[in-house]
Protein backbone atom coordinates (compact mmCIF):
# COMPACT_ATOMS: atom_id res chain seq x y z
CA UNK A 1 0.00 0.00 0.00
CA UNK A 2 2.81 2.44 0.58
CA UNK A 3 4.15 1.83 -2.79
CA UNK A 4 0.89 2.02 -4.88
CA UNK A 5 0.54 5.76 -2.77
CA UNK A 6 4.01 6.88 -3.40
CA UNK A 7 3.76 5.58 -7.02
CA UNK A 8 0.52 7.85 -7.01
CA UNK A 9 2.69 10.86 -5.42
CA UNK A 10 5.26 11.04 -7.91
CA UNK A 11 3.18 9.84 -11.23
CA UNK A 12 0.59 12.74 -10.54
CA UNK A 13 1.95 15.49 -12.63
CA UNK A 14 2.54 12.84 -15.70
CA UNK A 15 0.13 12.24 -18.35
CA UNK A 16 -2.26 9.46 -17.51
CA UNK A 17 -1.61 7.66 -20.77
CA UNK A 18 2.48 7.85 -19.24
CA UNK A 19 1.49 6.78 -15.84
CA UNK A 20 -0.38 3.68 -17.00
CA UNK A 21 2.21 2.52 -19.49
CA UNK A 22 4.63 2.81 -16.67
CA UNK A 23 2.57 1.22 -13.71
CA UNK A 24 1.72 -1.83 -16.33
CA UNK A 25 5.63 -2.45 -17.05
CA UNK A 26 6.21 -2.20 -13.42
CA UNK A 27 3.12 -4.14 -12.70
CA UNK A 28 4.36 -7.37 -15.06
CA UNK A 29 8.06 -6.91 -13.83
CA UNK A 30 6.65 -6.99 -10.30
CA UNK A 31 4.48 -10.03 -10.83
CA UNK A 32 7.01 -11.88 -12.53
CA UNK A 33 9.51 -11.39 -9.85
CA UNK A 34 7.24 -13.01 -7.41
CA UNK A 35 6.95 -15.84 -9.26
CA UNK A 36 10.77 -16.48 -9.65
CA UNK A 37 11.15 -15.48 -5.73
CA UNK A 38 8.83 -18.09 -4.73
CA UNK A 39 10.10 -20.35 -7.25
CA UNK A 40 13.55 -20.39 -5.58
CA UNK A 41 12.30 -19.04 -2.37
CA UNK A 42 14.40 -16.05 -1.90
CA UNK A 43 12.47 -13.82 1.07
CA UNK A 44 13.98 -10.88 -0.26
CA UNK A 45 13.46 -11.03 -3.65
CA UNK A 46 9.74 -11.30 -2.90
CA UNK A 47 9.93 -8.27 -0.97
CA UNK A 48 11.53 -6.39 -3.44
CA UNK A 49 9.25 -7.28 -6.09
CA UNK A 50 5.99 -7.28 -4.21
CA UNK A 51 7.19 -3.57 -3.65
CA UNK A 52 7.67 -3.28 -6.87
CA UNK A 53 4.24 -4.78 -7.72
CA UNK A 54 2.84 -2.58 -5.67
CA UNK A 55 4.51 0.66 -7.39
CA UNK A 56 2.95 -0.99 -10.85
CA UNK A 57 -0.25 -1.02 -9.25
CA UNK A 58 -0.67 2.61 -7.83
CA UNK A 59 0.52 3.90 -11.15
CA UNK A 60 -1.54 1.69 -13.65
CA UNK A 61 -4.38 3.09 -10.96
CA UNK A 62 -3.39 6.24 -11.59
CA UNK A 63 -3.32 5.91 -15.18
CA UNK A 64 -6.64 4.33 -15.47
CA UNK A 65 -8.74 6.78 -13.10
CA UNK A 66 -7.16 9.37 -14.96
CA UNK A 67 -8.49 8.44 -18.37
CA UNK A 68 -11.79 8.11 -17.17
CA UNK A 69 -11.99 11.40 -15.55
CA UNK A 70 -11.01 12.98 -18.76
CA UNK A 71 -13.60 11.35 -20.24
CA UNK A 72 -16.57 12.57 -17.47
CA UNK A 73 -18.77 15.07 -19.42
CA UNK A 74 -18.78 18.73 -17.89
CA UNK A 75 -21.69 18.22 -15.42
CA UNK A 76 -20.09 15.30 -13.95
CA UNK A 77 -16.70 15.80 -13.78
CA UNK A 78 -17.00 17.11 -9.75
CA UNK A 79 -19.06 14.30 -8.65
CA UNK A 80 -17.13 12.15 -6.27
CA UNK A 81 -16.25 8.28 -7.37
CA UNK A 82 -18.24 5.99 -5.87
Amino acid sequence: MVAAAAAILVLRRYSASSAFIVGAGALVAGLLGVLAGANVASPSLLLASSALAGIGFGAAYLGVLGSIASLAEGDQADLPFL
